[in-house]
Protein backbone atom coordinates (compact mmCIF):
# COMPACT_ATOMS: atom_id res chain seq x y z
CA UNK A 1 0.00 0.00 0.00
CA UNK A 2 1.56 3.53 -1.18
CA UNK A 3 2.17 5.93 1.86
CA UNK A 4 2.11 9.27 1.95
CA UNK A 5 4.50 11.70 3.11
CA UNK A 6 4.32 13.33 6.55
CA UNK A 7 1.92 16.46 7.09
CA UNK A 8 2.40 19.36 10.49
CA UNK A 9 -0.54 20.65 12.16
CA UNK A 10 0.43 24.53 12.16
CA UNK A 11 -2.23 26.13 13.75
CA UNK A 12 -5.70 24.65 15.30
CA UNK A 13 -8.06 25.29 17.19
CA UNK A 14 -10.83 23.46 19.66
CA UNK A 15 -14.39 23.91 20.51
CA UNK A 16 -17.73 22.53 22.18
CA UNK A 17 -20.79 22.37 21.12
CA UNK A 18 -24.00 20.61 23.36
CA UNK A 19 -22.93 17.05 21.40
CA UNK A 20 -19.65 17.14 19.77
CA UNK A 21 -16.30 18.45 20.18
CA UNK A 22 -14.71 19.62 16.90
CA UNK A 23 -10.86 20.55 16.14
CA UNK A 24 -9.83 22.87 13.60
CA UNK A 25 -6.70 22.35 11.87
CA UNK A 26 -4.50 23.82 9.29
CA UNK A 27 -1.39 21.25 7.70
CA UNK A 28 1.87 21.53 6.08
CA UNK A 29 3.78 19.00 4.13
CA UNK A 30 7.01 20.16 4.51
CA UNK A 31 6.75 20.44 0.73
CA UNK A 32 5.88 23.65 -1.20
CA UNK A 33 4.14 21.82 -4.43
CA UNK A 34 1.90 19.31 -2.12
CA UNK A 35 0.67 22.53 0.17
CA UNK A 36 0.02 24.75 -2.95
CA UNK A 37 -1.73 21.35 -4.59
CA UNK A 38 -3.84 20.99 -0.59
CA UNK A 39 -4.69 24.87 -1.02
CA UNK A 40 -6.23 24.51 -4.46
CA UNK A 41 -8.13 21.77 -3.25
CA UNK A 42 -9.44 23.52 -0.05
CA UNK A 43 -7.64 20.33 1.97
CA UNK A 44 -5.40 22.63 3.59
CA UNK A 45 -7.40 23.21 6.30
CA UNK A 46 -9.83 20.52 7.60
CA UNK A 47 -11.88 19.11 10.83
CA UNK A 48 -12.14 16.21 12.87
CA UNK A 49 -14.88 15.98 15.68
CA UNK A 50 -15.42 13.00 18.55
CA UNK A 51 -19.17 12.39 20.16
CA UNK A 52 -17.18 12.40 23.53
CA UNK A 53 -18.00 14.67 25.70
CA UNK A 54 -14.37 15.37 27.35
CA UNK A 55 -11.27 14.71 26.15
CA UNK A 56 -9.73 11.82 28.07
CA UNK A 57 -7.01 11.61 29.67
CA UNK A 58 -6.76 7.68 30.22
CA UNK A 59 -4.59 5.91 27.66
CA UNK A 60 -6.45 3.03 28.04
CA UNK A 61 -9.68 5.16 26.78
CA UNK A 62 -9.02 7.53 24.13
CA UNK A 63 -10.67 10.34 22.79
CA UNK A 64 -11.61 9.57 19.40
CA UNK A 65 -11.72 12.02 16.33
CA UNK A 66 -12.95 11.36 12.69
CA UNK A 67 -13.80 12.42 9.75
CA UNK A 68 -14.96 11.13 6.44
CA UNK A 69 -14.80 13.21 3.32
CA UNK A 70 -15.57 12.52 -0.09
CA UNK A 71 -14.05 15.25 -3.34
CA UNK A 72 -13.22 15.21 -6.74
CA UNK A 73 -9.87 16.63 -8.12
CA UNK A 74 -10.73 18.25 -11.27
CA UNK A 75 -9.42 17.05 -15.23
CA UNK A 76 -6.39 19.51 -15.73
CA UNK A 77 -5.38 19.77 -11.99
CA UNK A 78 -1.22 19.30 -11.85
CA UNK A 79 -1.11 16.59 -9.30
CA UNK A 80 2.56 16.95 -7.88
CA UNK A 81 4.36 13.79 -8.25
CA UNK A 82 5.31 12.25 -5.06
CA UNK A 83 8.26 10.17 -6.50
CA UNK A 84 9.72 14.02 -7.69
CA UNK A 85 10.36 14.55 -11.31
CA UNK A 86 7.17 16.48 -13.23
CA UNK A 87 3.70 16.81 -12.57
CA UNK A 88 1.40 14.75 -13.33
CA UNK A 89 -1.97 16.28 -15.70
CA UNK A 90 -4.55 14.85 -14.81
CA UNK A 91 -6.40 13.66 -17.95
CA UNK A 92 -9.98 13.21 -16.46
CA UNK A 93 -11.97 13.89 -13.12
CA UNK A 94 -10.71 11.73 -9.80
CA UNK A 95 -12.86 11.00 -7.06
CA UNK A 96 -11.87 10.72 -3.49
CA UNK A 97 -12.86 9.23 -0.76
CA UNK A 98 -10.74 9.84 2.62
CA UNK A 99 -11.49 8.49 6.22
CA UNK A 100 -9.14 10.37 8.71
CA UNK A 101 -9.11 8.64 12.23
CA UNK A 102 -7.17 10.18 15.52
CA UNK A 103 -6.86 8.86 18.68
CA UNK A 104 -5.00 10.39 21.49
CA UNK A 105 -5.55 11.79 25.46
CA UNK A 106 -4.74 14.71 27.16
CA UNK A 107 -1.80 15.06 29.70
CA UNK A 108 -1.29 18.21 31.39
CA UNK A 109 -1.05 20.86 27.97
CA UNK A 110 -0.38 18.27 25.35
CA UNK A 111 -2.93 16.00 23.21
CA UNK A 112 -0.44 12.98 21.93
CA UNK A 113 -1.82 9.62 20.31
CA UNK A 114 -2.15 8.30 16.65
CA UNK A 115 -3.74 8.93 13.46
CA UNK A 116 -4.64 6.67 10.34
CA UNK A 117 -5.66 8.28 7.37
CA UNK A 118 -6.80 6.01 4.81
CA UNK A 119 -7.84 7.11 0.90
CA UNK A 120 -9.20 5.59 -2.29
CA UNK A 121 -8.52 7.20 -5.61
CA UNK A 122 -10.83 6.78 -8.67
CA UNK A 123 -7.77 6.46 -10.77
CA UNK A 124 -6.20 3.86 -8.83
CA UNK A 125 -9.09 1.35 -8.51
CA UNK A 126 -8.22 -1.37 -5.68
CA UNK A 127 -5.31 0.07 -4.25
CA UNK A 128 -6.10 1.77 -1.00
CA UNK A 129 -3.45 4.48 0.25
CA UNK A 130 -2.75 4.76 4.07
CA UNK A 131 -0.77 6.49 6.20
CA UNK A 132 -0.53 6.35 10.09
CA UNK A 133 1.63 7.98 12.62
CA UNK A 134 1.68 9.55 16.30
CA UNK A 135 0.53 13.39 16.60
CA UNK A 136 1.45 15.60 19.38
CA UNK A 137 -0.03 18.93 19.69
CA UNK A 138 0.80 21.19 22.50
CA UNK A 139 -2.55 23.67 23.99
CA UNK A 140 -2.55 27.35 24.99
Amino acid sequence: MPRLNQNHIQEGTVERSEEKIFAYLKISSGRREIDKFNRSLGLETFDVATDDRVVSSDRSSPTTFFRALDWSIPRGSRLPNLMGGAAVILPRDVAVTSQTTARGVLSGLEFSGTFDLLMTISLLPGVPIRTTGEFKVWLS
